[in-house]
């Protein structure tokens, strides 16, 4: 019995982290002055990328009019999305690297508004 609620609980948690930290301002495209903060944002951005890219197999069929089109990019994005978090979570100690940005820099990013409502 207790095995199933740790379950259920832990299933619960993977599915509202998302939600919690879409207004993060680690998911932000600007990279703070202080060292600190900017290391410690990519490390965080990087992990966030990696563990939930796996997101974008759903978001891009959502979000696009060819449906066939937003399967073959959420496979792409999601390949894209999770290289980018080991990236830069492998490259977190000099967070001034130019490492290319996909438009969400956040998995997760913006996934509480309509498509058609979405800041471009």
């Amino acid at each position: 019995m207790m095995k199933k609620v740790f379950v259920i609980m832990l299933c619960f948690m993977l599915v509202s982290v998302p939600f919690s930290f879409s207004a993060d301002p680690v998911c932000g495209k600007e990279v703070p002055e202080n060292y600190v903060s900017a290391a410690t944002g990519q490390l965080v951005r990087g992990i966030y990328n990696a563990s939930f890219g796996w997101l974008e197999l759903f978001r891009r069929p959502i979000e696009a009019k060819d449906k066939r089109m937003g399967v073959a990019d959420g496979v792409a994005y999601f390949v894209g999305r999770t290289l980018l978090g080991v990236t830069e979570v492998a490259t977190f100690f000099a967070p001034r690297l130019p490492i290319p940005k996909l438009d969400y820099v956040c998995p997760f990013q913006d996934f509480q508004t309509k498509p058609e409502n979405r800041a471009a």
